[in-house]
């Protein structure tokens, strides 16, 4: 047991985050612009391969390629898992970030292995090895001195699309072992003709009332870890201000306040009257100089 040192409005030293999405949406490729990171990515659905396509620009680090190791069994994950472990009990540990790319392709990987391994087996049984198994991979994941950013597709089914693609009791319990729950989302562009929009949603938005977070972010952000750690204040300074969208870079600014109204008295309250909208106190404009240039030193 340890004891937790509470200090209040303090940046997070490490996020445990469920980043969701559809195909195509973008995941790894938010995933790829944390600070050191490491995938760990079934080799039978190339996610990773995203990252082979990437403008180095919006990594973290553009002299830093990404590294990717690549599951193709199911004891392939406690193996490396138990590397990483190894590594942080020797003070060795390379990685900022460690991300599972994707969950929902692992457990639909542990459920076919664990069938064919033990045909006639009932699959009850095996759906609750399943949640053992997640539980126990959760729990040592998130013991690593590292950010974890665990990659997941949304299910498909239209009559409970409203959470990631995760089989068994697990599927619901998930999100409360991670600090944020965030959706990587394709907007589309301004007009017919313009490109669509890559955008990240931090809050809950339409079917999806599982995401959001324990500390406040805007509701769309553009898709990048750098704008988050910004916003959080976390440690760390990349070493490229790129983020999808902005070349540049982005900076989150607090609006200049409004002047003080005129006090009139209070209107008697309404039952019909709308509930008051608050917006968020920060608002992003573009950046020059933000970060460090990309031909900075690397920490």
């Amino acid at each position: 047991m340890r004891q937790i040192n509470i200090q209040a409005g303090s940046a997070p030293e490490h996020i445990r985050a469920l980043v969701c999405g559809l195909p195509s949406a973008g995941k790894t490729h938010f995933a790829a612009t944390a600070e050191r990171p490491l995938f760990i990515s079934d080799a039978s659905e190339g996610g990773y391969k995203t990252i082979q396509a990437m403008d180095p620009a919006l990594w973290w680090d553009p002299a830093m390629v990404p590294e990717v190791r690549a599951i193709e069994s199911i004891v392939d994950m406690p193996t490396e898992i138990s590397r990483l472990e190894a590594l942080a009990q020797q003070k060795k540990f390379p990685y900022r970030t460690v991300i599972i790319d994707p969950l929902s392709i692992y457990v639909d990987r542990y459920l076919a292995e664990s069938m064919a391994n033990s045909p006639g087996r009932d699959g009850r049984q095996v759906y609750g090895d399943l949640a053992t198994h997640l539980r126990s991979l959760v729990l040592r994941v998130h013991a690593l001195p590292a950010h974890v950013i665990w990659l997941c597709h949304l299910k498909n089914d239209a009559a409970e699309a409203t959470g990631p693609a995760i089989g068994g009791q697990m599927g619901g319990k998930f999100p409360a072992y991670c600090d944020f729950k965030w959706l990587c989302n394709v907007a589309p562009g301004a007009t017919p003709t313009s490109a669509p929009v890559f955008e990240l949603r931090t809050k809950p938005y339409r079917i999806w009332t599982f995401l959001g977070g324990r500390w406040d972010l805007p509701e769309v952000i553009p898709p990048s870890m750098k704008v988050i750690s910004q916003i959080l204040g976390m440690a760390g300074t990349p070493m490229s201000p790129a983020v999808p969208g902005f070349p540049t870079g982005v900076v989150f600014q607090r609006p200049a306040p409004a002047a003080a109204p005129t006090p009139t008295p209070p209107a008697a309250p309404s039952k019909l009257a709308p509930p008051p909208q608050h917006a968020h106190p920060l608002v992003i404009a573009p950046a020059v100089g933000s970060f460090p240039p990309p031909t900075a030193a690397r920490r």
